[in-house]
């Protein structure tokens, strides 16, 4: 008979897991959005954006945004009021010259947010300047960061497209799109299977973020629409989920005496 006490080996259980039909993994869940606008910077060139909603430890909190040409990033880009450590994902400068970028962080203990708690950008040379961004909360992906592919593009079309540079590595990943605009679009769609994230405007500057959760390796690309052919620029990153499987089948269990990555 096999042991299930808590001396059973990892080798052993996994091989019964897997027999039972494969170990379960950690799944990415969006857990929404936490606030968001476009704003005209300042002459001290900062954007603070106020959370409707707080988070949890072990979450990750995004910062998807744009910035309109001639602001540039500080030192010290991203700060928040509970003093979390943020990453880089990705950024990308369109033919339009909006700026995209894409930071994140992995809530610490004792550091999770409140609503009514704030995220401040800092941008150089901004004044004057829009800046549009949300905050949009997750569970189930690495320490930052956690970025796997990433890409920017450029054009003047109704169907702005943005492609990964290569194919993922695991099957466990979420695709982040966000496509910027300096002029009216007239309507912005994202079509199946992807869904979207709060969009901001300050028109004609608007913001439209979205995700596609990814279940098997491969190349892939967001394709929205507009109704009006328009200058455009998008970002997309692909993050990767934690693909750790603990003891008792569950992540972060806190009776797991052991763990194991599956690729």
């Amino acid at each position: 008979m096999p042991n299930f006490g808590r001396t059973v080996t990892s080798v052993t259980l996994l091989t019964l897991l897997i027999a039972l039909g494969g170990a379960p993994l950690a799944a990415i869940n969006y857990l929404g959005d936490r606030g968001g606008a476009c704003v005209t910077l300042g002459a001290g060139g900062t954007h603070v954006v106020t959370m409707t909603n707080g988070t949890t430890v072990g979450s990750t909190l995004l910062v998807i945004g744009m910035v309109s040409a001639g602001a540039a990033a500080t030192g010290t880009p991203v700060v928040d009021t509970r003093a979390n450590s943020w990453v880089l994902a990705h950024t990308y400068t369109a033919a339009n010259g909006s700026r995209l970028f894409i930071y994140e962080t992995r809530i610490a203990p004792g550091k999770n947010h409140s609503a009514g708690d704030t995220v401040t950008l800092s941008f150089s040379g901004g004044s004057g300047q829009k800046s549009c961004a949300i905050l949009s909360n997750w569970s189930g992906l690495v320490a930052p960061s956690s970025v796997d592919r990433m890409n920017g593009a450029s054009g003047n079309s109704a169907t702005p497209t943005v492609a990964t540079n290569g194919p993922t590595v695991q099957a466990n990943e979420v695709l982040i799109a966000s496509f910027g605009f300096l002029a009216a679009t007239g309507g912005f769609t994202y079509a199946f299977p992807f869904n979207p994230l709060s969009g901001v405007c300050d028109a004609p500057h608007c913001m439209f973020p979205g995700y596609y959760l990814l279940n098997a390796t491969g190349n892939y690309s967001a394709t929205p629409t507009t109704a009006n052919v328009t200058n455009w620029g998008g970002l997309l990153v692909t993050l990767k989920g934690d693909n750790t499987i603990f003891a008792d089948g569950f992540e972060n269990s806190t009776t797991s005496n052991w763990s194991a990555t599956v690729p």
